[in-house]
């Protein structure tokens, strides 16, 4: 989830560049692999609870925590603390980073639904048997 909130936000937001072969495998290529595997290969997407998507909030805003305290200025305007703006920025991030948790908790109950309906119907289980 957080892999395509960092390819959103570059490609859209920040409007970054896919020139570098380093740029392309980290804003790119690793997100879309990490869905797909998440999507197509993953077998445990199921198990998730309604709440795992409001946890996911707690590393990027341990992150954002720590970017602030160490005054890094590695996004230029994008995430610049003394911007009027900034607190609607980091509000409106953490809002995405749950929307996307859902909305990957919806497509992972889809497709445990999907696989459950695949699976093969086992023997018959036969009840009590009535005679005459």
């Amino acid at each position: 989830m957080l892999l395509l909130l960092v390819m959103v936000t570059y490609l859209a937001i920040m409007e970054g560049s896919l020139d570098e072969t380093w740029s392309l495998f980290e804003h790119l290529l690793t997100p879309l692999v990490v869905l797909v595997d998440f999507v197509a290969v993953g077998r445990n997407q199921a198990d998730v609870r309604w709440w795992h998507p409001l946890s996911w909030v707690v590393f990027p805003a341990a992150y954002l925590v720590y970017f602030l305290s160490a005054d890094l200025g590695l996004y230029g305007s994008f995430l610049d603390p003394d911007d009027g703006g900034f607190p609607g920025v980091v509000l409106g991030f953490l809002a995405a980073v749950v929307l996307t948790g859902y909305v990957l908790y919806g497509v992972g109950k889809v497709k445990g639904a999907v696989v459950a309906s695949q699976q093969p119907v086992p023997w018959p289980q036969h009840g009590p048997r009535f005679y005459r």
